[in-house]
């Protein structure tokens, strides 16, 4: 077997993490497709889902998957369903201390047209610039878990997942083992990148509640795979940060 290098394996790591999630306008077409709803209705139902915990989301930033902040998610949310799908995102909010729990209430949606632009570069200056505000200086595409998509609508057996104004629907904690490890794989990422001390069993265990991933006895035998205790201090070991 031919040695694989460890931006490798981190490159091929990346791309099997990202095959569990779909894009946002790929979820709203599957959520039309569902209800027979307008295009802005799915999408409204699809954001519900997301603040409710009922539904797995992240960013598709530069580095690879990145949470979504509770606080990304209050006031204006603007969305815009060309392409792939974007979302602008506050990065005045977008801080991992910021509002560390979703909190239920749920944003206003205001739907803006494209098409995307790459941050204006290919706009010569003696030109105006075109008449969007869409470009990948604030808008980020949103992405959304196939596994949890597969179930749509998401219910439970007294509540349905419905537009922003509706019913709120309890987050689910019966989570695959698949699902915790791409969700663990994404924290400890995120920690790495912002040069923070990686998370013990607790603090692991208490993001994973943030985000509506349980049970607590699968995430315990997930944390003890090779792959994450790894990233672990050591007992008696310090972080150099």
């Amino acid at each position: 077997m031919p040695y694989i290098s460890k931006l490798e394996r981190e490159r091929q790591q990346e791309q099997e993490e990202r095959a569990h999630w779909m894009h946002f306008t790929d979820a709203v077409k599957y959520v039309q497709e569902k209800d027979g709803c307008t295009d802005e209705s799915a999408a409204e139902q699809l954001v519900a889902a997301i603040v409710d915990q009922a539904l797995a989301a992240r960013w598709e930033g530069v580095v690879g998957l990145e949470p979504v902040i509770p606080s990304e998610f209050r006031g204006i949310l603007k969305i815009c369903l060309d392409g792939i799908g974007f979302v602008k995102r506050n990065r005045a909010t977008a801080k991992v201390k910021s509002i560390a729990r979703w909190t239920g209430n749920y944003p206003k949606l205001q739907f803006v047209n494209g098409p995307m632009f790459d941050d204006f570069k290919n706009v010569p200056l003696t030109e105006n610039a075109p008449d969007t505000e869409v470009s990948n200086l604030n808008y980020i595409p949103l992405l959304v878990s196939k596994e949890y998509m597969d179930r749509w609508p998401l219910e439970d057996s007294s509540t349905k997942v419905r537009s922003a104004n509706k019913a709120r629907v309890p987050r689910s904690k019966d989570s695959t083992k698949e699902v915790i490890r791409t969700e663990l794989k994404n924290i400890f990422k995120n920690e790495k990148v912002a040069k923070r001390k990686p998370p013990n069993k607790e603090e692991a265990w208490k993001k994973l509640v943030e985000l509506g991933v349980g049970p607590r006895h699968r995430v315990r035998e997930v944390l003890k795979e090779e792959e994450f205790s790894s990233q672990r201090l050591k007992p008696g070991e310090r972080w150099p940060g």
